[in-house]
């Protein structure tokens, strides 16, 4: 009877436990319709209607085709919930791949109290839509693209297309267009296919005209779906071709003799014009025998002559520096020279005569001349027979009485109108032997100022044994 008893007071307790700590759980979806790939959402509402504080659990199946996560991720364990209190867990289930479209699934788990291990299970209907029937989906497709702000316009360039579809819905005719500003050949069409959710990445290669100038140019992408009769907005990359100046240039030098020629030649292979500058160290003597093509402009710098060409070049184009330096003239000049004076030392009269004239008596009536005729052979060789002659004006008389040591002339011939002429006679001169004939005159009238008397004359045979004249320079009386 006792145990009769016990017993019943042992359930008894086991029920009134029972009754302090029970709970009760709502379910309301979310979102219970949901494409592959996708994640379906439940709100979870706790309450503990015990009279003690109880920490419950969240006891997921273990099945790998279904992923689940809490929010918060704490609930994911246990949650601890005061006498009365209520609390709210977010569930995210997502079925993997093996789960197959078109059907209504059940999820169920338990949620166990820890204080009596007394469970209820849960059931989360979801429902997981075919790709295949969604022909009422509008298409939604990402599109990102990528290109160097800046180019080379010798430089391959990549552009990068990525595509991305935010739904189950296979496109099978996803139309792309390309387009640039500055260059047609870059335009580009075609279609890509992209299944459910799928990201893809098309690379294709621009190649712009090296030649192309600096410029700001454009790429566009348009995309489309010509079967859903959708086209998304238009994608558009600012793009900078770049300028470069690329100058070749190319000096060929030809050495000849006393000649030297330079071409200097510049070819502008950029995209924009350009100015070369070509420097030439010169002083003023090479400047004068140097002739260019274009005429260079003379510059000094640190006190260095120079001769600079600025060559303006557009865009493709060649121009060439002709230099000539020519030092022929100035050897033919020195050719002609030297051979002048060895013409000049061998065909030279070998005697020189100079005359000079003096007052050597002056009164109020009248006044005396002195003549001195210098006669030299200035040959290492001697020359014999030399005649010298002079004429003294009619407007004078010549003194008969010639000064002691002078040589005395062979012949005075007197003409009352052309004046009187004197001849000398020189047996030999020896080589560099010098002579003075000296002779006196006498003006027949009073003379105010300088007398102006003729050349002298020497006349001697030569090489050839002909006879040759020298001549001096007319003189008048100091």
């Amino acid at each position: 009877m006792s145990r009769i008893i016990i017993s019943s007071i042992i359930l008894f307790i086991i029920c009134l436990s029972s009754v302090f700590a029970s709970f009760t759980v709502d379910v309301v979806p979310i979102d219970d319709e949901i494409m592959p790939g996708e994640v379906g959402q439940y709100e979870i509402t706790i309450e503990n209607t015990g009279l003690e504080e109880d920490i419950l659990k969240y006891i997921f199946s273990e099945d790998p085709s279904w992923s689940i996560i809490t929010k918060p991720i704490s609930h994911q364990t246990s949650l601890k919930l005061d006498s009365n209190e209520k609390k709210k867990t977010i569930v995210f289930i997502m079925p993997d791949s093996s789960v197959d479209s078109g059907q209504k699934y059940t999820y169920s788990f338990k949620i166990e109290s820890e204080n009596t291990g007394i469970n209820k299970f849960v059931g989360l209907d979801l429902f997981l839509r075919s790709p295949d029937k969604l022909t009422d989906y509008v298409p939604i497709v990402g599109i990102d693209v990528d290109i160097d702000s800046e180019i080379d316009p010798r430089d391959e360039t990549i552009l990068t297309i990525g595509l991305q579809n935010f739904n189950r819905l296979n496109i099978s005719d996803l139309h792309l267009e390309i387009y640039s500003n500055i260059d047609s050949k870059i335009n580009q069409v075609m279609d890509v296919g992209l299944v459910g959710l799928e990201k893809k990445s098309i690379e294709l290669s621009i190649k712009y005209d090296p030649l192309q100038s600096p410029t700001k140019e454009q790429i566009i992408v348009r995309a489309s779906v010509p079967s859903r009769n959708v086209t998304f907005d238009a994608h558009v990359k600012n793009i900078q071709i770049q300028s470069y100046n690329e100058i070749s240039s190319d000096v060929e030098k030809i050495d000849n003799f006393l000649k030297t020629q330079f071409e200097v030649s510049y070819l502008n292979d950029g995209n924009v014009k350009a100015q070369e500058v070509y420097k030439l160290k010169t002083s003023l003597f090479k400047q004068i025998f140097t002739k260019a093509e274009p005429k260079p402009e003379i510059i000094f710098e640190e006190g260095r002559r120079y001769q600079v060409w600025a060559i303006d070049l557009d865009v493709q184009e060649e121009k060439t520096i002709s230099i000539t330096m020519n030092y022929r003239p100035l050897f033919i000049i020195f050719i002609i020279s030297i051979c002048a004076l060895i013409l000049y030392y061998a065909f030279r009269s070998p005697l020189v005569i100079k005359k000079h004239a003096m007052h050597v008596q002056k009164s109020s009536e009248t006044s005396t001349i002195k003549v001195l005729l210098h006669i030299q052979n200035r040959t290492s060789k001697v020359v014999e027979n030399v005649k010298v002659m002079d004429k003294v004006p009619a407007i004078g008389l010549i003194n008969k009485d010639f000064p002691v040591g002078t040589l005395q002339p062979t012949k005075v011939i007197r003409h009352e109108n052309k004046g009187t002429i004197v001849k000398w006679m020189v047996p030999t001169l020896e080589a560099y032997e010098e002579r003075i004939i000296t002779y006196l005159f006498t003006p027949k009238l009073r003379i105010i100022g300088p007398v102006k008397l003729p050349a002298s004359m020497v006349k001697y045979k030569n090489k050839m044994n002909k006879f040759s004249k020298v001549y001096s320079a007319k003189v008048s009386s100091e």
